[in-house]
């Protein structure tokens, strides 16, 4: 085997070793060597590994990036995530252009139509530049997912990049128990309790730790049950069911109630598809949870009170419809809701503040992109998740199901909680591991697609 094969082949463990060694750092040494080391490791991944490298480098350490503001003045928030998605997205935009792909997922077209119409609102927008950073972002979605889609080109590729996503998360959940230890995360008032810490790992706050978590439970679970058949060995066994039992408990620690929901909605969808054995499991754990974890009983019934964050939220959702009613075609523009319309929101809210969302995912897009944007958005969504379902009816390979079937689990979690959160639109983080997964499932079906000839 050449040196740069050998390299190749051992990139995910060499970016593992080193991002956690830098996420361990963090909390030892000034955050401008923090810094500084992502941005040289960053290059020397790209420089050495290519984009296969950046990729993988990425995915391992995106979840840790948009916490810490660097002390820039320039005008607006500078955080290590902006300059590395910076990188980002011109390396995979430079990759496409040189490449010139004409055979583009199905899930491509409505979301490019969602950036233009996005893009379209921004001159009448209220808040035009966070629309702008926040089309930004958006644009590197895609970009993402089509990029793990061409980098990753044989079965191994595969495994590498399911590694390097269930890797992602050790510094993540070391943080979380580290806060638990030490009763250091956000500190919540609870009628009963009087206060709560949840966990909010690296990820700078409670709702987007919980969300991400998600995925890595989903993915750890689907691999595990299908243990026998990719013929993992004990050890990866039980790592894998380690990793699950604790990123589902770091969730439940989160009191993040829609992630919760979410989370339950997964495992349904885990169930209903293929494990049968987790239909019942569901209901277990939230009746165990019920009647022998007291905060979490205690959070669940402040639902009923009337000074619940719950009652401020049905203000802000029938507000929401009245915004997306004066202009339901294209909407106010990306991020209006957010920070341009704060003052006529704060009317009928008065505590709402700059950056506060409808906590309702299909009303936020309805009010800042119309109906024209938000259909684009969700198709895209949609069709993306589709793939995994022809990956799950159609592929032979055990590794390709289970991305499939992952896949199809968590973005019905997203689905059902964007219903009391906004993990798509307002958390970074969540979309980029869901973009990934995306991207790992097209890559997937490439792969199962060109092997058919082979079998026939």
């Amino acid at each position: 085997m050449a040196v740069r094969d050998r390299v190749r082949v051992a990139a995910p463990a060499f970016i593992a070793i080193c991002a956690v060694s830098i996420g361990v750092a963090a909390s030892l040494v000034p955050w401008w060597v923090t810094i500084g080391a992502l941005l040289l490791l960053g290059v020397a991944v790209l420089g050495w590994l290519s984009l296969r490298g950046l990729l993988m480098f990425y995915a391992f350490v995106a979840v840790n990036l948009g916490v810490q503001e660097l002390p820039v003045d320039v005008g607006f928030a500078v955080t290590p995530d902006v300059i590395v998605t910076s990188i980002v997205i011109a390396a995979f935009a430079a990759y496409f252009v040189m490449r010139r792909q004409s055979h583009l997922p199905t899930y491509v077209v409505p979301f490019a139509f969602f950036l233009l119409v996005s893009l379209a609102t921004l001159p009448t927008s209220p808040a035009p530049f966070q629309g702008f950073k926040a089309w930004f972002r958006f644009l590197s979605y895609p970009l993402i997912a089509l990029t793990a889609a061409e980098v990753v080109s044989t079965r191994e590729g595969v495994w590498d990049l399911v590694r390097v996503l269930l890797l992602s998360s050790i510094v993540p959940l070391t943080v979380g128990i580290i806060q638990l230890l030490t009763q250091s995360g956000e500190i919540v008032y609870v009628p009963g309790l009087e206060t709560i810490v949840r966990l909010k790992g690296t990820t700078g706050g409670s709702y987007t730790y919980s969300f991400y978590l998600c995925v890595i439970t989903l993915l750890s679970m689907t691999l595990l049950f299908e243990r026998s058949h990719l013929g993992l060995s004990t050890r990866t066994s039980i790592a894998l069911a380690a990793l699950a039992a604790l990123s589902t408990a770091s969730v439940i620690l989160t009191f993040i109630r829609g992630a919760w929901l979410a989370l339950i909605a997964g495992w349904l969808v885990l169930g209903a598809f293929a494990y049968r054995r987790l239909l019942i499991a569901a209901p277990v754990v939230v009746a165990l949870m019920w009647f022998f974890v007291e905060p979490v009983r205690a959070r669940m019934l402040t639902i009923l009170m009337p000074s619940d964050t719950s009652v401020e939220r049905l203000i802000l959702w029938q507000y929401s419809i009245s915004l997306f009613l004066e202009r339901p075609v294209l909407g106010h523009g990306l991020y209006a809701f957010e920070w341009g319309l704060t003052d006529r929101v704060r009317s009928v809210l008065p505590i709402v503040i700059e950056g506060t969302s409808p906590h309702n995912e299909p009303l936020q897009f309805l009010v800042d992109s119309g109906v024209v944007g938000a259909a684009a958005f969700y198709a895209s969504v949609l069709l993306a998740a589709r793939q995994g379902w022809m990956l799950l009816r159609t592929s032979k390979e055990p590794l390709f199901a289970a991305i499939g079937l992952s896949l199809i689990a968590f973005t019905a979690a997203l689905l059902v909680g964007g219903l009391t959160q906004n993990p798509l639109s307002s958390q970074p983080a969540v979309s980029i591991y869901f973009w990934l997964l995306v991207g790992l499932s097209t890559a997937a079906l490439r792969l199962h697609f060109r092997a058919l000839p082979q079998a026939t």
